[in-house]
């Protein structure tokens, strides 16, 4: 019974030895970051995201739940998670976070926490047990197993198995089990020449079997062409900007996230050959790209345009430089009085300390009023919800009522909201970071290229904040492509659908595929394909080259020069005034007897 006392009494010593290790690395970072006191090691969840402080930055809002087991987990039931078991896991996420080279993922510290839930869901269930000592291989296994029965997806699977066992041989070292575990992957799914399910499929698959629904259909092509000339918000004509510059760059959703509105690239040609060549052909004397941080480590590059692309491009980046520049204004002016005075100019200007609720409309906040279709009550709820603040009620008869606010309850309900949404600490503030190869970027919002206000993504009930601009929100996008099935898109909005009669359906990485196969269909080389797209493995252009024998995927590539003709007759419909010029005429071009130096909006050199 002693020398048990005695085991018992060792594991649980290493285990408080491996978390204060832990503990003060975690302490050290936030001193690293100048982020002590926003973060606490015992809270039940950490904020990961835009609203997460030092490591814990991203572009996506996502959380570290500690302190239960999901009940949404397919093969599991919701569970409360014990302190010991709580702490342990926080030790191994900083223990991962300190053996990375940079800054890590967020799926590599999400991953082991998943895992390492699942352990302690069989381990209770099995043993009753709540500490991290009692876990064994069985253990293990028995959550493996439990993965598989309750998972259609035999190479994720596969990948939180081997998530297990690097897990296992990492803690090994620190003897914090009362046995010794030793466990192995039962459930992998293996390709030996290739590492990514897509290109499993395109050495396998036969023309006739192309998986056409990864692109956008005909019909979905003629409604994003439909909406350009039925929008009926600017909010709707930066989405729909937004859209055809994915379509046409091929972008994915963190790179036109974070787009700056300074990022098109104009060169002068100034090769005589070439120059000359260019004008024979009728083409610009120049060239033009977009300046952008690729994700999956491509880091900064400049996607080069195609000559026929220029006018639609440079039409967008003229339609939504107008369309956003009173968000920029905005978000500048915070940024000048160092976030102290958050209020619209008519609001701070205004003569009295007291402002009637009605004057708040269309200068800082404006629509329907969502789903209670009453603006004047969504206001004083919203300011009620972030701040606290209540108005003052003046009865001017019987069945109405005039509601006031002061100037410094506005002006504190604008920094509450963006406080309790985002990390709005100060070096923070409107400002969204993305990893660059283990590096962060920083991007204040008024230097991004879509931006919009909170709120500008609902359709019909609408309740706009416009005060609070934010970034792109994947959610929103996602749902105003079809991509959500409880939310209306904006092609149900405006009763657009597929030839069948379904609801049009374009996924946010969709159009990156379709620019994948259009490069494929042009035989494109491997090399060149894969440069273009920012893919570090060439061998995964076999995916799309095969698409491309697809009759479906070689008449879809037609709808390009559709959706690019119908752009150019209804550009007007993407700006605030009818009257703006899509884009600067040029003069009949001409050989200079001297040419000058060239023209560059980035420091970059060839």
């Amino acid at each position: 019974m002693t020398t048990q006392v005695t085991i018992l009494n060792k594991q649980a010593d290493n285990l408080l030895t491996y978390i204060e290790k832990y503990k003060a690395k975690f302490e050290e970072r936030l001193v690293a970051y100048n982020a002590v006191g926003q973060l606490e090691w015992n809270a039940g969840s950490w904020h990961f995201g835009e609203k997460g402080v030092a490591w814990l930055k991203e572009t996506k809002d996502r959380g570290f739940k500690w302190d239960e087991v999901s009940g949404r987990v397919k093969g599991l039931s919701q569970m409360d998670i014990s302190s010991e078991f709580q702490s342990f896991m926080r030790a191994y996420h900083m223990q991962l976070v300190c053996i990375s080279g940079g800054l890590p993922a967020g799926s590599t510290l999400d991953k082991p926490l998943q895992v390492m839930k699942r352990w302690y869901w069989e381990m209770v269930n099995k043993t009753g047990q709540k500490h991290p000592m009692y876990l064994t291989a069985d253990i293990i296994y028995a959550a493996m197993e439990r993965h598989h029965e309750n998972s259609d997806s035999p190479d994720n699977v596969s990948d939180y198995c081997d998530i297990a066992v690097k897990a296992i041989a990492l803690l090994r070292q620190y003897d914090l089990f009362l046995v010794n575990i030793e466990v192995k992957n039962k459930y992998p799914c293996r390709n030996g020449s290739n590492s990514t399910k897509e290109r499993k499929k395109a050495q396998q698959a036969a023309p006739d079997q192309t998986d056409d629904e990864r692109l956008i259909s005909i019909r979905a092509f003629m409604c994003v062409i439909e909406l350009i000339s039925l929008a009926e918000t600017g909010y709707q004509r930066i989405f729909y900007n937004m859209l055809l510059l994915t379509i046409i760059c091929g972008f994915r959703f963190q790179e036109i996230m974070l787009l700056k509105m300074t990022s098109l690239v104009k060169r002068e040609i100034t090769d005589k050959e070439k120059r000359q060549h260019a004008i024979d052909q009728h083409w610009p004397t120049y060239r033009l790209g977009i300046e952008y941080l690729g994700a999956k480590k491509a880091g900064w590059r400049i996607h080069w345009l195609a000559p026929s692309t220029y006018p639609v491009v440079e039409m967008i980046y003229k339609s939504v430089q107008e369309l956003t520049s009173e968000f920029r204004k905005t978000i500048k002016g915070f940024r000048d009085s160092n976030f102290t005075n958050m209020l619209p100019g008519k609001i701070a200007d205004f003569p009295d300390e007291w402002i009637e609720q009605n004057y708040l409309e269309d200068i800082m906040f404006s629509g329907s009023g969502g789903s209670r279709n009453d603006l004047g009550k969504s206001i004083r709820n919203s300011i009620a919800n972030f701040s606290g603040h209540k108005p003052k009620i003046i009865p001017v008869h019987k069945q109405k009522n005039s509601w006031y606010f002061t100037k410094k309850q506005l002006n504190d309900y604008v920094y509450q909201r963006y406080a309790q949404t985002k990390n709005f600490e100060p070096g923070h503030q409107c400002i969204i970071s993305a990893k660059n190869n283990g590096i962060w970027e920083h991007f204040h919002y008024e230097d991004l290229m879509f931006i919009m206000p909170e709120g500008a993504f609902g359709i019909g009930k609408d309740f706009v904040s416009l005060q609070h601009i934010f970034p792109l929100d994947e959610n929103s996008v996602e749902a105003w492509l079809g991509g959500t099935q409880n939310r209306k898109s904006i092609f149900e909005h405006f009763n657009l659908f597929e030839d069948d009669g379904s609801r049009v359906v374009i996924k946010k990485h969709v159009p990156r595929h379709n620019i994948n196969t259009f490069l494929a269909i042009a035989g494109v080389t491997d090399h060149i394909q894969a440069i273009l797209m920012g893919r570090v493995d060439i061998t995964q252009n076999k995916h799309y080259q095969h698409q491309a024998e697809s009759q479906s995927y070689q008449t879809a590539s037609l709808a390009i020069n559709m959706l690019e003709k119908a752009y150019n007759e209804n550009n007007q419909a993407l700006t605030k005034s009818f009257q703006l010029s899509p884009f600067t005429p040029q003069q009949k071009p001409s050989i200079p007897v001297n040419l000058p130096s060239p023209r560059t909006c980035i420091l970059y050199t060839f």
